[in-house]
């Protein structure tokens, strides 16, 4: 049997090995696949062996998702793009897994696993973001296709079963695919072929997952820290870079330098110093007064109160007097913190179980998905955008509340659906919904499975809402409108209303 090479050996080879990939990234202007897969060629040279895990990934980057690549540049702009940052992110699990296959399995709820996490997000995200930045474009269906099939990459965290979380992202991405096909089959069967070469790519990634990750992603239990050994392999800097250097070309048509790894001798002793906190002592001073925090304030003269003087309500706002405090509703720039105006305040995303009501708000990016929910449970989801959540299992009512730019995908619901005040959402209902309830809302797309046709639906103050069924005659999905406009006559002493339509 072969000697298995030392720990300190193979850092050794490692830091040599980092030296080759920083020639390769300063020297290289090649498309970013080449440059990727010489690094990967680089780093993987230090070890003892591939693990059996990485070359049959590697056969699923050379096959479904090569083909689907080669296609995406065919269509072009945006999904080409689009495809680029889908392969960052495939390379990016692939040292993923490499890296699993010489490291010991850390707890997934630490903050170590998060930190080796944020880079896979940060490209899922970047994928993602293709659609919020190409809204109006007439491939925004592929993007859209894409944008949810690149989820399935998350089954990295997915525990005991992978591989249906990875079946249901594919079921949420053929949901936009069967869009493409519809409107591209007959006038350009590319587009065709390029959606199943995608649904390809996440079926044989299922195989995949299935035949090497059974019960989630393995580990070595005799291997090193995993943090450790990202750290040496450069991977935060090389593979996981969260800008397109690598990936696409800059507006001038030149690609910008890749930027150098970090080396052990180029990094500053000196930790980093963190930004300036602003100062809040004289806010804090000011509440800690008690009964005399009101002492600096006069007392309003009778010739000032509007309400007795109806001329000042006519005019503008009463002179200030010489002495007088700050002009109400103004904080001194130490305690706003940013020296001018005062900065809106981003809420932080939370997605939490409140006895039986789940509350889902204030997220603005990628995807969650409520797992758990059962029939007695109420979701209640506000103020989101630009992400998509999936309800998983029977709900008893779901509230959608001050939404943009949102999808929901669900599968049953027992008493109501409930949309208001929202803007651009797409609600997808995979079992039965009684009711539903659309009010104060601009752009609602309903996409209604077979179970859900008996659906009674109420609309209010509510403009291009369209409901979209399946058609036994037409054998596919149809798009109806529900009227926004009406016309009212008396007739026989009462007023009769009926639905404004359009002839032609």
């Amino acid at each position: 049997m072969a000697e298995q090479p030392t720990l300190a050996s193979l850092l050794e080879r490692l830091e040599s090995a980092t030296d080759r990939l920083e020639t390769i990234a300063l020297a290289s202007a090649a498309n970013p696949s080449t440059v990727q897969s010489s690094i990967a060629k680089n780093t993987e040279s230090v070890l003892a062996t591939v693990p059996a895990s990485v070359e049959s990934f590697d056969q699923l980057l050379q096959g479904s998702l090569k083909s689907y690549l080669d296609l995406s540049e065919e269509i072009g702009d945006p999904v080409k793009e689009q495809s680029l940052a889908l392969a960052q992110l495939f390379q990016a699990q692939r040292l993923f897994i490499l890296m699993a296959a010489q490291s010991q399995r850390p707890d997934y709820h630490s903050s170590e696993f998060a930190e080796l996490l944020g880079p896979t997000k940060q490209l899922m995200e970047k994928v993602s973001g293709f659609l919020a930045d190409n809204r109006s474009s007439p491939l925004f269906n592929h993007l859209s296709v894409v944008s949810e099939g690149s989820s399935a990459l998350g089954w990295i965290t997915v525990e005991p079963a992978p591989a249906p979380y990875i079946s249901e992202m594919k079921d949420c991405a053929q949901f936009y695919a069967n869009r493409v096909l519809k409107e591209y089959k007959e006038k350009e069967p590319k587009h065709a072929v390029w959606v199943k070469a995608f649904i390809t790519v996440l079926a044989d990634l299922q195989t995949y997952v299935k035949t090497f990750h059974t019960t989630g992603l393995v580990w070595n239990p005799k291997g090193g820290d995993a943090r450790e050994i990202a750290g040496e392999w450069r991977m935060h800097a090389l593979y996981f870079s969260s800008d397109s250097s690598l990936a696409s070309p800059s507006s001038s048509g030149k690609r910008p330098r890749p930027p150098v790894p970090p080396r052990h001798d180029r990094v500053s002793p000196v930790a980093s110093t963190p930004a300036a906190q602003p100062d809040r002592s004289a806010l804090f001073s000011a509440l800690n007064r008690g009964e005399g925090i009101t002492s600096g304030l006069r007392k309003v003269d009778k010739s000032e109160m509007t309400h007795k003087n109806p001329e000042l309500r006519a005019g503008s706002t009463v002179a200030e007097k010489t002495g007088a405090a700050s002009a109400p509703g103004t904080l001194p720039a130490t305690w706003r913190g940013d020296g001018g105006e005062t900065a809106a305040v981003k809420k932080t995303p939370r997605t939490a179980l409140e006895g039986r009501k789940w509350i889902v708000e204030y997220h603005e990016s990628g995807q969650v998905i409520l797992d758990g929910v059962e029939r007695d449970h109420a979701v209640y989801i506000f103020q989101c955008s630009n992400c998509t959540i999936t309800i998983k299992d029977k709900a008893n009512a779901v509230t959608i509340d001050k939404c943009r730019k949102i999808g929901i995908v669900l599968d049953s619901v027992v008493s109501n659906v409930e949309v208001i005040r929202g803007d651009s959402i797409q609600l997808q209902v995979l079992g039965q919904v009684p009711t539903m309830t659309v009010d104060s809302t601009d752009s609602a797309q309903i996409f209604l499975s077979p179970e859900a046709m008996s659906i009674e639906l109420l609309t209010a103050k509510s403009s291009a809402v369209n409901l979209l069924f399946p058609d036994a005659k037409e054998n596919d999905y149809v798009e109806r409108p529900i009227p926004e406009q009406f016309i009212s006559r008396i007739v026989n002493g009462k007023v009769v209303t009926e639905p404004v339509v359009h002839a032609g």
